[in-house]
Order: structure tokens, then C-alpha cells, then sequence
């Protein structure tokens, strides 16, 4: 008796076993899913908070930090996220602080509950507060500040009247305002995703933006992500951008160093060589790169 071949382009039917796998599996995600979007709407979550919680997971090298300067006695960080993230955020820059020897304050805001002149406003008090209730209050205060983070930090610095920042870092913050910002602003799904208070002063014409100081008071530097071609990451963003920041938009009047990295808008806060960059700034005022 002659048995014919098994047809070699058919696909496997999957088992029962199987198929019941795969169904539990969507269904796991899916609730996953419902829970996460569940707690952002009732403003319990930050948005990227499960991306955040996988990428601030990395642990930070001894070397990396054995690499960098030492800070002075007594010397604080202040850190400001970016739009709908948290201090999660800014978790691996907060370990690698701890492990140099700064003491670090990781503040938070709503963005979508709040305009970025209220969060400024309320964090620059906070920080007042926190300055006063120190004794001695501390030698030097530093910042360093993700994307709309920087602008909220510019305010910051700009009202202070009883201190005063010595050095801070900006990571791919639009200090002219975001092109995309402005070309997505009325989009429903932006204002689903983002609310509709700190992500309009965003855009490069927003009251907020406008009235920032050109000059800061500070030592400023930034660190950027860009690709090195004239068209880059987005097509919405004329030139070169990291996905969601124009490199002219990181520009300011008054940076005393830069550093552009060939890296994308998100990990401008957990990379280690921005990580590696903002050790060495804070500590001797340039990045590793530049000369003595």
C-alpha cells in the first residue's frame, strides 16, 4: 500500500492544548492592558509607567559611576520628569546620584492635571521648603530635567528668590517649544492620551513658552538625541529630532555645553551615557567628551 507524503506547504494545525494557551495568554493581556489604562484614567498611573518600570530596571555599573568626578559635600540634585511620565521615570539617574554621593530630590507633577506654570509654581515652593527646613541648607543644588521637565525647570530657576541653581542638565528638552506639539495639539487622541493642560505648553507659541526668560540663571547644558542625516526620526518634525524633539528646538541662548547622542527622545532619561554624561557635567561643569 502506497501512503502519500505529508503536504509540505500546509502549516500545523495547533493543538487544543494549545490554542487554550494562546487564548489565556490574550486574555492575561488583555486584562493587563484594561488595569493599566483603568488606573491612568482615574490618574492613579502615569501612561508610561509599565515602560518606564522595564526600562529604569537595568542596574547601574560601578563603573560607570566610579568613572565620574566627586561631587562637593553636601550638594543636591533636583530632578523634573517629562510630559505623562512620573519620577519613575528618572529612576536610573536617581541611582547613579545616590551612588556618586548627591543627595537627590525626584519631584513629580500631573501634567494632565496641571498647567506646567502651576507644576512650577508648586515644585518651586516645595523646593524653598525643603532648602529653608535645612540646616546648614545645602552647599550647591543642581537640576537635571527631562523634555517638558526643562521649560517646567527654566520657570523654576527664574522665580527663585532665596536660592539659586548652580548647574543644571536638560535632556531633550524643547526650549523653543515642539513642533509637534503644535501640529498634533488638536488631534483627540493626543488630548485622550495627554490631557489638555501641560501638553499645550508645548507648543512654540503657548503663553508658557513665550514667557520663559531666553537666558537662564543657571548653569545650563543640554544633552540631545539626533540621527546625523537632515530628515530624522519624524516626519512631522522638519530636520533632524529624536522622534518627538527638532534639534534647533533644544537650542537656548546662554547653554555653556552640549552633548548630542544618537539616541531617541525616551531614552534620553535612562541611557548610561547620558547617565555618564550627567556625572560628569554637574561635577566639573563639561561632558566627558570635551577637553579640560
Amino acid at each position: 500500500m502506497v501512503h502519500p507524503l505529508p503536504d509540505s506547504t500546509s502549516s500545523p494545525v495547533p493543538s487544543p492544548r494549545r490554542r487554550r494557551l494562546v487564548r489565556l495568554t490574550l486574555l492575561a493581556l488583555g486584562a493587563i492592558a484594561v488595569a493599566w489604562l483603568g488606573a491612568y484614567a482615574i490618574g492613579a498611573m502615569n501612561l508610561s509607567t509599565p515602560v518606564d518600570l522595564v526600562l529604569t530596571a537595568p542596574p547601574i555599573a560601578d563603573e560607570l559611576v566610579a568613572a565620574a568626578p566627586a561631587p562637593g559635600a553636601d550638594e543636591v540634585v533636583v530632578l523634573l520628569h517629562g510630559l505623562a511620565r512620573g519620577p519613575r521615570s528618572m529612576a536610573r539617574i536617581e541611582r547613579a546620584l545616590l551612588a556618586r554621593g548627591y543627595e537627590v530630590w525626584n519631584e513629580g507633577y500631573d501634567s494632565r492635571a496641571e498647567s506646567a506654570a502651576e507644576a512650577a509654581a508648586r515644585i518651586g515652593a516645595r523646593i524653598r521648603e525643603r532648602v529653608d527646613a535645612r540646616t546648614p541648607p545645602p552647599r550647591k543644588l543642581h537640576a537635571v530635567a527631562h523634555s517638558l521637565g526643562g521649560l517646567v525647570l527654566r520657570r523654576i530657576d527664574a522665580d527663585a528668590s532665596t536660592w539659586r541653581f548652580a548647574r543644571a542638565v536638560c535632556l531633550g528638552s524643547p526650549q523653543r517649544g515642539a513642533v509637534m506639539a503644535e501640529a498634533l495639539h488638536e488631534a483627540w487622541l493626543y488630548r485622550l492620551a495627554l490631557g489638555s493642560r501641560a501638553s499645550l505648553d508645548l507648543r512654540p507659541n503657548a503663553e508658557f513658552v513665550r514667557a520663559l526668560p531666553p537666558r537662564p540663571r543657571c548653569e545650563l547644558a543640554s544633552i540631545v538625541g539626533a540621527t546625523g542625516t537632515s530628515w530624522g526620526r519624524s516626519r512631522v518634525i522638519p530636520g533632524d529630532d529624536d522622534g518627538r524633539v527638532a534639534l534647533r528646538e533644544t537650542e537656548i541662548e546662554g547653554e555653556v555645553a552640549r552633548l548630542v547622542l544618537p539616541l531617541g527622545h525616551t531614552a534620553l532619561c535612562t541611557d548610561d551615557r547620558v547617565i555618564a554624561g550627567v556625572l560628569r557635567y554637574l561635577a566639573s561643569g563639561r561632558f566627558a567628551d570635551e577637553a579640560p
